[in-house]
């Protein structure tokens, strides 16, 4: 695990590399994305 403190801009830009790098490297990726009306 890894914490980020950062503003929103550059949080958004580490969220979207580690999306990017997840579809790149997995063959088969799973995604699980909160939606705010999860348990």
């Amino acid at each position: 695990m890894e914490v980020v403190i950062a503003d929103e801009y550059t949080l958004a830009e580490l969220a979207a590399d580690a999306i990017e790098r997840l579809l790149r490297t997995e063959a088969s990726p799973i995604l699980g994305l909160a939606t705010g009306s999860s348990p």
